[in-house]
């Protein structure tokens, strides 16, 4: 009777052994799962488009904007038609970018960004196109801030 006992209770442990085997690697593969799923869910979390994302900061980043300038620097010198003639904005170039300038005075941004168009450019030679970047990049630069 000893024996049937000894056996059964054997049994008994084996079988206790291999469900806690059994149970014990398929709570790791279930914790595994649930890792991966929490990599990729935080990887699609960080994926979202930038402005979709709720960023907590109490610093405040001003930009100002400007685009379309479409300026066509002139010769300062009608009769000097070399190629490195001195060239300036005309009023009606320098006008709009000169209240852009007044107005970012007073908004003082931490930058300025020109979003393209900055130059006619037109039939002009690339020197002149190069001018006029340069003419209103100046411009802009009273401001005192970086300009992308």
């Amino acid at each position: 009777m000893k024996k049937i006992i000894i056996i059964i209770c054997g049994i008994a442990l084996g079988i206790f052994i291999l469900g806690f085997l059994y149970f014990s690697s398929t709570t790791k593969k279930a914790e595994r799962e649930v890792m991966e799923y929490t990599e990729a869910a935080l990887a699609a979390w960080e994926a979202r488009p930038v402005w979709k994302k709720k960023i907590q900061t109490t610093q405040d980043l001003k930009l100002g904007i400007i685009t379309d300038t479409h300026v066509h620097p002139t010769r300062i010198n009608r009769n000097d038609r070399s190629q490195d003639a001195p060239r300036q904005l005309k009023e009606k170039d320098v006008l709009p970018i000169k209240n852009f300038v007044a107005q970012m005075e007073i908004f003082q941004p931490d930058a300025i960004m020109h979003l393209g168009d900055v130059i006619e450019g037109t039939g002009d030679e690339d020197h002149v196109g190069i001018t006029g970047i340069k003419l209103v990049r100046d411009e802009i630069a009273k401001v005192g801030v970086p300009i992308h």
